[in-house]
């Protein structure tokens, strides 16, 4: 069960990334051609991150218990080692090269505060039932 809950959370990362990046494409002026498959890109890396990392956490813990931070940790490096495969490049000098530093930026801004939200309720013992 707990892990058929980190697979939902997982989803609800993906999820915030989708809406994330379509909120950042709004505020700019970018052109619909260039950038407009873009949000599709990053649900469909989500959803691909979330299976392997269930995965991942699935093999790693047969032997090891393993705490949500990591977990959540687990997710991230897999969809940052997924979007550089897939042709992220920051510093590459193009036009899209504030894309794709936007898209790191929005999921990191997602894991740091998935991280500060399960620090907190610890702290304020408040029971999140993850």
């Amino acid at each position: 069960m707990r892990k058929l809950k980190l697979f939902l959370v997982f989803i609800l990362i993906g999820i915030l990334n989708f809406f994330g990046f379509i909120i950042y494409l709004s505020s700019t002026n970018l052109p619909g051609g260039e950038v407009g498959m873009i949000p599709l890109g990053i649900a469909l890396v989500s959803l691909i991150t979330a299976i392997i990392s269930i995965a991942f956490i699935l093999l790693i813990s047969l032997k090891l218990n393993i705490s949500f931070l990591i977990s959540i940790l687990i997710y991230h490096i897999i969809y940052f080692i997924l979007l550089i495969y897939n042709g992220l490049n920051p510093f590459a000098e193009t036009e899209s090269e504030n894309i794709d530093i936007s898209i790191i930026i929005i999921a990191l801004i997602i894991g740091i505060g998935i991280i500060v939200i399960n620090r907190l309720s610890k702290r304020m013992n408040i029971k999140l039932k993850i």
